[in-house]
């Protein structure tokens, strides 16, 4: 159950904040719950003077602070797009939620060869046809689209 009370991260708001990893958002639904800045500060790890930047309009990127903002605020990582799943969560709804950010840095974690969870919550990796640390072409040729049009439509056949 969450702190805030279990309808908390059902909202609406709420879920539109999360799934475009909107701090600044999170942070207003907070304080008209009555959350004060120096209760998210010291939830999340921050000082107030940053969560008053956030609530300005800063913009946070780092992906270890979105995680100690999710963990502080009890929120699963999940619904910021900050792991590929969760045991027990339904990560169709989630996905629905996530922004197009969240949606490339998944297809780069995959096509870097590393594991995630597809909506069905099993592990994928895919395999790379070639070794990351081959040297980049300096020309492209056509076996170069061959291999990222097969790797993408594994991908998509994978995910979906």
């Amino acid at each position: 159950m969450h702190p805030l009370g279990p309808e908390f991260l059902d909202d609406d708001a709420v879920r539109a904040a999360l799934g475009a990893r909107d701090i600044g958002a999170l942070y207003r639904l907070l304080k008209r719950l009555g959350v004060s800045q120096r209760k998210i500060a010291g939830l999340t790890g921050q000082t107030q003077s940053e969560v008053c930047a956030i609530l300005g309009g800063r913009q946070m990127f780092n992906v270890w602070v979105l995680e100690r903002i999710a963990d502080g605020l009890s929120i699963p990582r999940a619904r910021m797009g900050l792991s590929y799943g969760e045991k027990g969560m339904d990560l169709t709804s989630v996905a629905e939620e996530w922004s197009e950010e969240v949606k490339r840095r998944i297809l780069i974690a995959a096509a870097m060869g590393q594991p995630f969870l597809n909506l069905r919550g099993e592990p994928i990796t895919l395999p790379l046809p070639t070794s990351i640390t081959d040297p980049l072409p300096t020309r492209l040729l056509m076996s170069h689209v061959h291999v990222v049009r097969t790797a993408t439509e594994q991908l998509v056949r994978l995910v979906c």
